[in-house]
């Protein structure tokens, strides 16, 4: 893996002069997602997720911004043997990494079970092996879990988990372990009766949030139980207090819920990421991903606001280098039919490129850097085709269809890049690539070729150093 970073200087646009200013605010949602799972670790934000129908993998990808998911990288995958490999999570535990997910497992009958891998270097980009099942039974033997995950609390690893059809236990269950691949002891009941149990830890007290009411509905929340030393054992449900709900829905986030929490790049500010559902039918389970500051109180409890929505714009993360230059698309060279629009909502800037629905149309910019090297540019896209058969109750397309748009660096093709949906025209996110550029000037150019489907209106590019290469 080559570590290059580039110097930004200046951005020339082929038409006009275009001054680049840092990014130094957001809006959500990010990007397409469900079950997010982030970990800031060294100065980097490691997200895990796998993805929506039958997932076999578990992709991890690094950023020095927790806006930017970076470049997603496959880390682990049998399909052979491991089916519905929901929401991996990726671990720092004593000196070593380690991803935890549940998943349909071949060798105990397709049963739905915890698994754990460990990282083959030091690195978690550089893949994972040795998947094992871990007991996350009692003494009628080894049962079904869900939703796994694990934190250490006073000293002690603990794990998290979701009972799953169920016959003797009900709700999230919790057991002591021995390392972080082995469970000794039986689970015991931890009274969250909620899907997604994910822990933040504060002081002495030990904050236990998951995901309550139907996963595809609106009624999809974030609650929460909290637990000191002093209130008795850990594996007693008496022991855990509930805190209520701590995300809910509003006019324009639905379903919030599925949180992992972080710090900012500095560490002085509490940051949460989690799902919510991209159109509003309820039974449509489709997730994009959101991140927001919270704060604790003077009881050390978290306090979240209100989910903000695509129109509220919000600071970067204090420390956070954000998303890099930022370059207004309505001071790009656009032909071939594409034109500056302003009729939607919620750009920045004074307007967005819009009319890519014809081949040949395209619009290109210039990025002037000091050394060559892999550059991190991101799109801020909105991509608001409506198909009733994806945005409906009980989509009979799914996941919903993706728009496309072909990338070139300095005329040479690079890849052909996918915008997926957003919930309207009015809504944003982000698409990344990571782009080798040349010392000197660079044009960048986005275009719709043959077997590009557009679909997509650009309102900026932000362009950074990037810590991944592209070959990765």
């Amino acid at each position: 893996m080559r570590h290059i970073y580039c110097l930004l200087l200046l951005t020339l646009s082929t038409a006009l002069l275009a001054t680049a200013k840092p990014a130094t605010t957001f809006s959500n949602p990010l990007y397409q997602g469900e079950d997010p799972w982030v970990i800031f670790q060294d100065g980097n934000y490691y997200v895990c997720t796998s993805e929506p129908v039958d997932p076999t993998a578990v992709y991890v990808s690094k950023s020095p911004a927790l806006i930017d998911r970076g470049e997603k990288v496959k880390v682990w995958q049998d399909a052979e043997n491991y089916h519905r490999v929901f929401a991996p999570e990726l671990h720092f535990i004593q000196g070593k990494w380690y991803i935890y997910f549940c998943a349909d497992v071949k060798s105990a009958g397709w049963k739905h079970m915890a698994v754990v891998l460990q990282a083959k270097t030091d690195n978690p980009l550089d893949g994972f092996t040795n998947p094992s099942v871990l007991f996350t039974g009692d003494e009628h033997g080894n049962a079904q879990a869900n939703d796994f995950t694990v934190v250490t609390f006073n000293h002690q690893l603990y794990a998290f988990w979701g009972s799953l059809s169920d016959k003797y236990l009900d709700g999230a269950l919790v057991a002591p372990m021995a390392s972080p691949t082995t469970i000794t002891a039986y689970r015991k009941e931890m009274g969250l009766h909620a899907e997604g149990p994910r822990a933040i830890v504060r002081g002495n007290k030990l904050i236990m949030t998951g995901a309550a009411g139907g996963f595809a509905s609106k009624s999809y929340c974030l609650i929460g139980l909290v637990y000191t030393p002093e209130a008795g054992p850990i594996d007693d449900k008496a022991s855990w207090k509930p805190l209520g709900t701590l995300l809910k829905t509003t006019s324009d986030v639905w379903g919030p819920s599925r949180a992992s929490f972080t710090v900012s790049a500095d560490g002085t500010e509490n940051w949460v990421m989690f799902h919510s559902k991209i159109f509003h039918a309820d039974d449509n389970g489709m997730r994009e991903v959101n991140i927001q500051k919270f704060t604790f109180d003077t009881n050390d409890l978290p306090v979240f606001a209100t989910p903000a929505g695509p129109a509220e714009v919000l600071a970067n993360p204090s420390g956070d280098p954000g998303l890099g230059d930022v370059y207004q698309s309505e001071n790009w060279k656009l032909s071939g039919g594409t034109v500056k629009a302003t009729a939607n909502k919620n750009f920045t800037g004074t307007g967005y490129v819009d009319g890519f629905t014809n081949q040949g149309a395209k619009t290109e910019f210039t990025v002037k850097v000091a050394k060559a090297g892999d550059c991190r540019v991101t799109l801020r896209y909105a991509n608001g085709v409506y198909v009733a058969g994806e945005q409906s109750s009980f989509p009979k397309i799914y996941p919903p269809g993706q728009g496309s748009l072909s990338v070139y660096v300095n005329g040479v093709k690079i890849k052909q890049t996918h915008f997926h949906r957003t919930t309207s025209w009015d809504v944003w996110m982000f698409q990344g690539e990571t782009l080798p550029l040349k010392a000197g000037k660079n044009s960048i150019r986005y275009q719709m070729d043959p077997d590009d489907v557009g679909g997509v209106t650009l309102d900026f590019a932000a362009v950074a150093s990037s810590s991944v290469s592209e070959n990765r």
